[in-house]
């Protein structure tokens, strides 16, 4: 099919980047294309842009003569040129058009994915599988950005999950009566108790975090009423002993003992700390000093497993291991809405971005072509997700936000101030690179997250 465009020659002889965006819809069996020309140039140019089933050329011209040819090959995306439809010219200096897709029973290639790839498996949690990492798992832990090492050791005794994140919400519902315990003081987490096999959600369960912080704070309150007890327990901060590891989602607390003095630093007088070589930041403090035998946030994204051989094997990119955790938590609660929150030492969890997932197997390509020379370039899909969102930390009042909250299909996710900037820079690092047409939609943002 031949789309052509006419403008006024330009006497320049290098012609501009174009920029070909393509995102399938392969379950709908439709290809939609954005070709982005260079606004301060593309009036001035004369061209010709022809659809195949396998490329998309685009012949320039120059003083009634052809220019250099530029072909962007679709490689496994087959379209039919017949069904081109929509196509438009927007104010952006962007052509818009439509296509089907060849699926295999076509003749083309099996492009739908697997909606399962990456997620956990078998209905295990992000936690779950990290402990049975750290369990079988004797090497040293190190910077997954430079290979420093930062831990003085990685064999711990008990390798535990922690609790949901939001436990303490529900903590008023799990005690009906105060507790002593007295017969279980000396099982408590400061105490010599036995391993147990997890740390559960709720403190009734035996041996496990909640518990241990259930038993010491009943033990030395028991003259306290119900509910002063039940807001200690909601506040008293989980203490792990030297030999311990307490795993969560995107965290794991270890003993402040375990950090490795010589390649760990306390960021500007903060509590957060950070590898001296490569001033990576690994984790924060939860308490005003590595002295203070509270316990050390150590971020999962950050560090790096050293099973065999000299060379640390690199684990997933911060935005990979946060793209998976949301994914995974709508698939557990069957949500696609959250309120992404940090929460301040001391402070209620504070509204940071809204996060809307729209499709977790948007496969999407953009690749960019030009010069003086033809030149080819083979265009392939990457496995994204594809998200809206909206920055609410500098409107405390946001209507949308509001909603929200009152909204009992969405749920509310604390993730560390570091980890939530790193979210949110790459889902605006996207956001620019997409065509100016689909930046936005609602109020709310577009961005691609990395699978």
């Amino acid at each position: 099919m031949d789309c052509t465009i006419v403008n006024a020659a330009n006497k320049k002889d290098v012609f501009p980047d174009i920029r070909l965006y393509m995102e399938l819809k392969t379950r709908l069996r439709i290809a939609q294309f954005y070709l982005i020309f260079p606004a301060d140039t593309f009036n001035c140019r004369n061209m010709k842009v022809d659809f195949f089933q396998d490329k998309i050329c685009i012949q320039t011209m120059e003083n009634e003569s052809s220019g250099p040819c530029y072909e962007f090959s679709l490689g496994p995306a087959y379209v039919l040129p017949a069904t081109c439809n929509g196509l438009s010219l927007s104010e952006h200096s962007e052509l818009h058009w439509r296509m089907q897709l060849l699926t295999d029973g076509d003749g083309g290639l099996d492009l739908d994915p697997d909606p399962d790839t990456n997620l956990t498996s078998q209905g295990q949690s992000t936690a779950d599988q990290m402990v049975d990492v750290l369990k079988s798992s004797s090497g040293p832990c190190c910077c997954s950005m430079c290979g420093e090492k930062l831990l003085q050791k990685m064999k711990f005794h008990r390798v535990l999950p922690l609790p949901s994140e939001g436990w303490a919400d529900f903590a008023d519902s799990w005690f009906c009566h105060t507790h002593t315990h007295e017969h279980g003081a000396s099982n408590s987490c400061h105490g010599n108790g036995t391993e147990s096999n997890k740390l559960g959600d709720s403190p009734s369960e035996n041996d496990n975090a909640s518990k241990c912080q259930t038993d010491d704070i009943h033990h030395g309150n028991k003259h306290h009423g119900n509910k002063e007890a039940i807001d200690l327990l909601k506040k008293a901060p989980f203490c792990p002993k030297e030999d311990d590891c307490f795993v969560g989602d995107t965290y794991c607390l270890i003993h402040p003992c375990q950090i490795s003095r010589e390649t760990v630093e306390r960021k500007n007088q903060s509590n957060l700390l950070n590898c001296r070589r490569c001033h990576n930041q690994i984790g924060e403090m939860m308490g005003t000093h590595l002295d203070d035998h509270l316990a050390v946030k150590v971020f999962l994204h950050a560090v790096s497993l050293k099973p065999h051989g000299n060379k640390p094997e690199r684990v997933k990119s911060t935005e990979v291991s946060l793209t998976q955790y949301m994914l995974n938590l709508s698939n557990r609660y069957t949500s696609f809405r959250f309120i992404i929150e940090h929460r301040q030492p001391a402070d209620k969890p504070k509204p940071y971005l809204l996060f809307w997932i729209l499709d977790q197997c948007a496969q999407v390509a953009l690749s960019s072509i030009g010069g003086s020379r033809s030149q080819k370039v083979k265009v392939h899909p990457d496995l994204m997700v594809k998200v809206l969102y909206q920055y609410c930390g500098d409107k405390p009042t946001n209507s949308t936000v509001s909603t929200w909250l009152q909204d009992n299909t969405v749920q509310c996710v604390d993730l560390p101030k570091s980890s939530c900037f790193s979210l949110f820079s790459s889902l605006v690092s996207s956001t620019k690179i997409l065509p100016q047409s689909l930046r936005m939609a609602n109020d709310f943002y577009v961005g691609y997250l990395k699978r």
